[in-house]
């Protein structure tokens, strides 16, 4: 039987109690970034952060409970647990407290977490790590797929190019045996970004003083990026994976007929976004059995999530489009973003795709 994706929930600030709305006028407060230009700059209305004095895997339990109430689960239908957080404390693997502390939570043990800390390209790479690992459970036995990110936690609220961006969020989904949308596929490698500088890093990971958004300042790790670098190697990976993913797709010989695609990249910006799809055009020619394709924008509400951003806008198609997916529509997942081995010349990137 092949392996498929359950429903996908998502947490923002409307269903969390750890969560809480960073304004566009606090923004301009901190950064000097004026909130008139915040919409145009970023295409998010609302962003949210994680409150001060509640942790990463409070949110991450709640998207745990939002999930087993979905599918009507509990930890004894679980035959493990996979998790993505993006984390740069120094000295801890906060990911894997994570993943534990979300496994006691549900009643599953902690020797079968699997846990990750992979930026931009986490949920497509989690996914590819986690295929094999939900191939290998008894019929019936679900893998939780769990994305939390709280970026707000790992960078300068002062920063005018994070803190209008990157919000925190959390989104689940299982794989297992049975129902759902068929994975067809995800890969994700490491590599050599196309545009680079000398004079630039395309994102810079180390200890500096930096401001919380408590008002504390200190010095701890974080991370800050050159905007214009993350952005070209975005939309040209994007671009490039979206190519990859459609090739592979079609090479396959259980994909019979003309299809509907249904893009859900990375959602970066909604610049980002937009220009993707406009790149695709002259690559069109090559796939004459796509019916239609639509690249889909979910940055009004959540801003940049990380790893979560993929799996968010996933489980809200049904509102986000017009027309939702139908039975045998594919969405495909391409992705890019920090290379956390190598973050100063180097990005990930990865595809995948899913039958609905």
């Amino acid at each position: 039987m092949p392996i498929s994706f359950t429903e996908f929930v998502d947490i923002s600030g409307d269903n969390s109690e750890v969560l809480e709305e960073l304004t566009d006028e606090r923004i301009e407060a901190l950064t000097k970034v004026n909130a008139k230009r915040l919409f145009k700059k970023t295409g998010t209305k609302r962003r949210f952060i994680l409150k001060q004095g509640h942790e990463p895997a409070e949110l991450a339990i709640e998207a745990a409970d939002a999930l087993s109430e979905k599918l009507g689960i509990s930890g004894k239908d679980c035959g493990g647990l996979a998790l993505s957080h993006t984390s740069h404390s120094e000295g801890t693997l906060q990911e894997k407290q994570i993943g534990d502390a979300v496994a006691d939570h549900m009643g599953i043990a902690r020797e079968s977490v699997h846990a990750i800390s992979e930026g931009c390209v986490g949920f497509v790479r989690l996914v590819e790590q986690a295929a094999p690992l939900a191939e290998g459970l008894d019929a019936g036995k679900h893998l939780p797929l769990i994305t939390v990110e709280t970026p707000d936690r790992q960078m300068d609220a002062r920063d005018p190019k994070a803190t209008p961006l990157f919000a925190a969020r959390a989104a689940a989904t299982t794989l297992w045996k049975g129902d759902g949308h068929r994975l067809l596929f995800s890969e994700t490698s490491d590599g050599p970004a196309p545009v680079v500088s000398d004079e630039s890093e395309i994102f810079y990971i180390g200890k500096e003083e930096a401001e919380d958004f408590g008002g504390t300042v200190s010095e701890r790790v974080i991370f800050r990026m050159d905007g214009n670098l993350a952005f070209e190697n975005g939309r040209a990976l994007i671009t490039d994976q979206t190519v990859l993913a459609l090739d592979r797709l079609f090479a396959q010989s259980d994909i019979q007929g003309d299809r509907r695609v249904i893009v859900v990249p990375h959602q970066a910006n909604s610049l980002m976004i937009q220009h993707v799809g406009v790149n695709m055009e002259e690559h069109m020619e090559k796939f004459p059995r796509v019916s239609s394709i639509e690249y889909i924008n979910g940055m009004k509400e959540m801003g940049n999530t990380i790893s979560a951003t993929i799996p968010s806008v996933i489980a809200r198609l049904h509102s986000l489009m017009e027309r939702p997916p139908e039975e045998g529509d594919i969405v495909l997942i391409p992705a890019a973003g920090i290379c956390v081995r190598e973050p100063a010349k180097s990005m990930s990137r990865g595809f995948g795709a899913m039958e609905w």
